[in-house]
């Protein structure tokens, strides 16, 4: 795959939703109480995960991801990706080769990104549940400003596991000033610190930006 394809692929979220935002900006645990909105919005709590994601910015399917802090996995058929949410780049590595790239996998979102909770049914208390993928959920409808040069509104109805410490299974996302849609899902998902093996990077790896030249700063999602 030439790294123009790459590219092609990694910005497709880009394309439908993204874009806009810089204009904007195996068992069961037991139950436990979900958790609360952190200073940093509902996604910050979670920074060792491992799931399968379907739908989102990439249009992902049955895409197994793994988080362990700042660093999220993403596999492919034939490579795997890692992106750092830090430096906001991603590392294509494939069986004998690998490339460095300056932006991240669509499919970090909404993990990449720092929220101020605007507004929340919780807090109003309106909350009401619905079972996704076995897994009892609560539901709430939140308004969520992204960090920013330019600040980003998104709402969003979050189907927070109970069983799950609140983990959103399903995420529906809306951008009310460019009207973009989308859901994403999370099923088999697991709390445990994935293993650290799945985070290694080759020694080298040709660093491109999306030009072909040495890179810069990477994209926004």
């Amino acid at each position: 795959m030439t790294r123009y394809s790459l590219t092609l692929t990694l910005t497709a979220g880009l394309l439908v939703f993204g874009v806009n935002t810089r204009a904007q900006n195996r068992e069961k645990p037991a139950a436990q109480p979900v958790a609360n909105q952190s200073a940093d919005g509902p996604f910050a709590a979670f920074q060792q995960f491992s799931a399968t994601l379907n739908g989102g910015l990439g249009r992902d399917t049955n895409r197994k991801i793994y988080r362990s802090g700042k660093l999220m996995r993403f596999d492919f058929p034939d490579h795997y990706r890692v992106s750092d949410l830090d430096t906001r780049s991603s590392w294509l590595v494939y069986p004998k080769s690998c490339s460095k790239v300056p932006m991240l996998d669509p499919g970090v979102f909404p993990f990449s990104r720092k929220f101020r909770v605007e507004q929340s049914s919780t807090i109003e208390g309106k909350e009401t549940k619905e079972t996704v993928d076995g897994h009892t959920c609560k539901i709430e409808d939140v308004v969520l400003v992204a960090e920013g040069p330019i600040p980003t509104t998104f709402k969003m109805k979050l189907y927070r596991a109970e069983d799950l410490i609140g983990f959103p299974l399903r995420i529906d996302v809306g951008n009310p000033m460019n009207h973009a849609e989308f859901t994403i899902n999370y099923s088999n998902v697991s709390l445990e610190p994935p293993d650290a093996q799945l985070f290694k990077l080759p020694a080298k790896c040709p660093e491109w930006s999306l030009g072909g030249a040495k890179s810069g700063k990477g994209s926004r999602l």
